[in-house]
């Protein structure tokens, strides 16, 4: 129903200006929070759960704190800080108060004091706590946990069971007072309460801002603006909200809120009120005859896919107006307290998810969209669906190196509708293993397509391929490998993401490539020399396999004594590497990165010098030859024969008939 120009002008602006007026600062235009949240600075630890002022505690860490710092409560187990001197003041700029998760840390205001005032203009920005048993009784009093004088950022913070209370005019923010704009995300602001005297004002039990304010996958439950009969009767507005500003209400429920005059869920001043959808639903106001049970005010009321009862600014076409069946507040997972929707609830399947939000209001874990639509509010009920699966095998699953195998990824889905892919598939192959060239990569998923380049170390089925109802599908390639081992190809957990679900876990399979290790030969070129001559000793390497083996380090042999590199080595090698002889040295070594050439051979050369007369037996040891494809399985072996300078006669002569000859030449 319209409301006359007569009625605006009587009611809105007395009750706009005096609710503004109850805060001292001019309305924050539209600078968002989340754009002026802290950025950089330091990070604070905080040590202590005790809140006397020590080191290490809450309130010391944040006294010591400069603009854009984050205090970080994140490591502390205790479960409760206790504010035992009042709240915790914020007097710079720009700060972050980090926690460990709402249901695992609350600040804890004692029913004594507001938990956090945070008296300077600059952003203030909450993460995963909970501020709870706050009560401002000062005056005008305003945020019974949280007074901000600037933009500020919730994000899965709980505020609870919070209350103002005082001796003056004006009254706002049972829960949280922003002067300046709001941004809620994943919260739940539940259970505060504001309470006026005589015909004093009052608005907003969970929330006043002063600003413009958007609330994102979060539930406003249980709050309370109440107010005794005066002279101008009730005068609290607003039970869940009220918001001198524009605001935004996506994917959240506001339920079960109560105000003594009008607006039990949400109070618009006169701004734009937008909501998609959201659940505003089961709130109460004592003279619903001015304004809505649910919704009331002033402004404009515009957005799509929402559940609202009870509006006194009209809902946008489409809008449901039943019983959204909700369960009571509950701890449903996740962090923070929400409504569950009852398996009958109409809410189910009939909203939307235009933000593209991944999970509803309790995080990760809980799909936004489980079903053929998401659901309106901030839980998503999450259908028994059979989340379609992802497994893999090499075939074959033993190769030689160089040799190729087929990969598949097989896709299934059990239920009844086709499930389609809401993100890329990856799958990232571990080292060594390629996709092959000219690249096969394939799907017979519908409207699927593999994407996997020649050489590339990933294949991808894009998003929007389809797993057929009832059914599976598949993505092949062919890979190769270019060194030896055992090869575990895994999928991570939570890869494959559908419209029914993402599956939870890891799906592998292993490619065992093996090689004939390469072997060494040696030979001495000639094989009998004398002591004062030299002879070519020749490593010869051979490798077998379709692919080059490289050496993983050096390949040395240790000559036998007697035995070294030459004055001039000459030393060689066909091998793709640099061969290490030094002079009088030894040993002969080829340096570690050489190659050998695929099913070929490669040589070492070098010029040996002996230094006595003897047999020598040179021998490199099995594993010596350390390769990408193994190690030599033998020892390689190879004699030297050195004479005397002066010896001049052939093998065969005894010392007898030596001796005769030498005594006849005299």
């Amino acid at each position: 129903m319209e409301k006359s120009s007569r009625r605006h002008c009587v009611r809105l602006v007395p009750l706009a200006a005096c609710l503004a007026a109850a805060v001292a600062a001019p309305r924050v235009e539209a600078t968002s929070a989340l754009a002026r949240a802290p950025q950089g600075g330091n990070v604070l630890p905080v040590t202590s759960c005790a809140d006397d002022g020590s080191v290490g505690t809450l309130r010391s860490v944040v006294a010591s704190a400069a603009s854009g710092d984050t205090v970080d409560m994140s490591a502390l187990t205790c479960g409760t800080i206790t504010l035992a001197s009042g709240a915790i003041p914020i007097a710079i700029a720009d700060l972050t108060l980090q926690g460990p998760g709402a249901d695992r840390l609350s600040i804890d205001g004692a029913g004594a004091d507001r938990v956090i005032s945070h008296a300077a203009a600059g952003a203030l920005t909450i993460n995963d706590l909970s501020l709870v048993n706050g009560h401002y009784a000062n005056g005008n009093a305003f945020g019974g946990c949280l007074y901000a004088n600037g933009p500020t950022n919730l994000n899965r913070v709980t505020v609870s069971s919070c209350s103002i209370a005082g001796n003056g005019s004006k009254y706002g923010g049972g829960g949280i007072a922003v002067i300046g704009d709001l941004i809620v995300t994943s919260s739940t602001l539940s259970n505060n309460t504001v309470t006026s005297a005589g015909p004093s004002l009052s608005a907003g039990g969970a929330a006043f801002v002063v600003g413009n304010a958007t609330i994102v996958d979060s539930t406003i439950s249980g709050n309370t603006t109440q107010g005794a009969v005066g002279s101008g009767g009730y005068r609290s507005y607003g039970g869940g909200l009220v918001v001198n500003g524009a605001l935004t209400v996506r994917n959240s429920t506001v339920a079960f809120n109560t105000a003594g005059r009008g607006g039990g869920g949400i109070f618009g001043l006169g701004y734009p009120i937008e909501l998609d959808s959201t659940i505003v639903a089961n709130n109460t106001a004592a003279y619903t005859g001015y304004f809505g049970a649910d919704i009331g005010g002033y402004g404009t009321l515009s957005g799509a896919d929402d559940l609202i009862i009870a509006s006194d600014l009209g809902v946008p076409d489409g809008t449901l107006a039943v019983d959204p069946l909700l369960l009571p507040l509950a701890n449903n997972g996740g962090p923070t307290a929400t409504h569950a929707l009852a398996p009958d609830s109409p809410a189910i399947d009939t909203g939307d998810n235009a933000s593209s939000l991944p999970f509803d209001q309790r995080g990760d874990g809980y799909l936004r969209v489980s079903g053929v639509a998401a659901d309106i509010g901030a839980f998503e009920y999450q259908q028994s669906f059979a989340v379609p699966t992802v497994a893999k095998n090499f075939a074959p699953d033993t190769v030689a190196v160089g040799i190729g195998s087929v990969l598949t990824i097989t896709l299934t889905n059990a239920n009844a509708t086709d499930a389609t892919l809401t993100g890329n598939l990856d799958d990232a192959f571990p080292a060594a293993i390629t996709i092959a060239t000219p690249t096969d990569a394939a799907t017979d998923c519908p409207s699927g397509m593999a994407v996997g380049d020649a050489g590339a170390s990933q294949l991808t089925l894009l998003s929007g391929a389809k797993i057929p109802a009832e059914g599976s599908c598949t993505i092949t390639v062919t890979v190769e490998n270019g060194t030896i081992g055992a090869f575990t190809n895994t999928i991570a957990a939570g890869a494959l993401v559908t419209d029914q679900g993402t599956y939870p876990s890891p799906a592998s399979a292993t490619l065992n490539v093996t090689a004939d290790a390469p072997s060494l030969a040696l030979s001495f070129d000639p094989a009998t020399v004398a002591a004062d001559g030299t002879t070519t000793l020749t490593i010869t390497l051979t490798n077998a396999n379709l692919v080059a083996a490289v050496l993983d380090a050096e390949l040395d042999d240790h000559l036998p004594p007697s035995l070294t590199v030459a004055a001039s080595p000459n030393a060689s090698t066909t091998c793709l590497g640099d061969v290490v002889a030094d002079p009088g040295a030894g040993v002969v070594g080829l340096a570690s990165g050489a190659a050998i050439p695929a099913e070929g051979s490669c040589a070492i050369t070098v010029d040996i010098a002996p230094a006595l007369a003897g047999v020598f037996t040179n021998t490199i040891p099995a594993g010596a030859l350390d390769t990408s494809l193994g190690a030599n399985a033998d020892a390689a072996s190879a004699s030297l024969a050195v004479t005397t300078a002066d010896r001049i006669f052939a093998d065969g002569f005894d010392g007898g008939s030596l001796a005769m000859s030498l005594e006849e030449r005299r």
